[in-house]
């Protein structure tokens, strides 16, 4: 899970969405109300949205390796 306040990069894949207006709303209730959507910059500048945890940490352990994407440092604004 990505923990905005965590140092270092965080992997991810960026899909650009067609309807937004619509997409989002079943992108929330699909991750649920232990994630929160922001608003991120990526270190190229381009603004996009992520999903952080919200929920207690007690237990996680730092890294993560993705199956497949590019490692971005998302930076919240």
């Amino acid at each position: 899970a990505w923990l905005p306040d965590a140092p270092g990069a965080t992997p991810g894949t960026l899909i650009e969405l067609r309807d937004p207006a619509t997409a989002f709303p079943a992108m929330d209730a699909y991750e649920g109300p232990d994630y929160e959507r922001i608003r991120t910059v990526l270190t190229d500048g381009t603004v996009a949205w992520a999903y952080a945890w919200r929920a207690a940490t007690t237990g996680f352990h730092p890294g993560w390796v993705p199956a497949r994407g590019e490692v971005t440092k998302l930076d919240t604004e």
